[in-house]
């Protein structure tokens, strides 16, 4: 019998923190890429900013 996995919210940011590690520093997608990933993950401007350790006006739009 398969056991269904849902990932817990520190194994996602764990994971985005994995990807970023792979990117160097500079590169970074436009703001409304950006944008649009974070709404496709679901998650929000205090989401983020809470797994940044900053205040959420500091995420932007």
């Amino acid at each position: 019998m398969s056991r269904c996995y849902l990932p817990t919210e520190n194994d996602l940011f764990g994971a985005v923190d994995a990807l970023l590690e792979q990117v160097p520093s500079d590169v970074l997608p436009p703001p409304a890429e950006r944008r649009r990933l974070r709404e496709a993950a679901g998650l929000g401007q205090t989401q983020i900013a809470t797994a940044l350790g900053t205040w959420r006006e500091a995420v932007g739009n």
